[in-house]
């Protein structure tokens, strides 16, 4: 058996669906690791992983690897090793459909932006001067955005795209990507 942390809330990606399996992207690419490793379908145990607990689940080994769109970068390289990339995704933005103002990271300067904890994405926005807006879930950045709390959504570009899809007509993915995400399968440290 193999234990592989994953979103269960990003369409594309890592999303449970309605027989409570994930699917998408990142499980699929699981699901090949575990089959050269041996391991069929059936014997992956799938758990939550969300941006703020890949580093210490990998640490503490509540899971064998992590494949949640996890950007390798060098503060995680101290505490995980990574394999990879298997994927090159870049941060980008998500709006309101009618949404004319915001058409690139420049105009996030100074307004509150919603993001993930523990996220390159955060700290990216930070650094350029928005106002990160946290919470655990990209889905949970949702209902911020259509009240009007938070005048966009800050993520990886396919992340933001899922997110759209997800709610055709709603929302819109705006301006080019502004930084390079290398997408990476988290594990413990040799």
């Amino acid at each position: 058996t193999i234990t592989i942390g994953t979103k269960f809330d990003q369409p594309l990606f890592g999303l449970v669906g309605p027989d409570g399996t994930p699917e998408g992207f990142d499980v699929e690419i699981g699901k090949l690791i575990a089959s050269e490793l041996g391991i069929p379908a059936d014997k992956i145990e799938w758990k939550e992983s969300v941006s703020a607990n890949r580093e210490p689940f990998i640490q503490n080994g509540e899971v064998d690897i992590v494949i949640a769109t996890y950007t390798i970068n060098d503060k995680r390289k101290e505490v995980v090793s990574f394999a990879g990339p298997y994927y090159m995704a870049g941060q980008s933005i998500l709006t309101l459909a009618d949404n004319e103002d915001i058409t690139s990271e420049d105009d996030l300067v100074g307004e509150p932006v919603c993001s993930v904890t523990g996220s390159t994405p955060a700290a990216k926005l930070a650094e350029i001067g928005a106002e990160p807006v946290l919470t655990d879930t990209y889905s949970n950045c949702l209902e911020p955005l259509r009240s009007g709390a938070v005048v966009a959504v800050s993520t990886d570009n396919v992340i933001l795209a899922g997110l759209a899809a997800q709610n055709e007509g709603e929302f819109k993915v705006v301006g080019t990507p502004f930084t390079e995400e290398p997408y990476g399968i988290g594990l413990a440290l040799e």
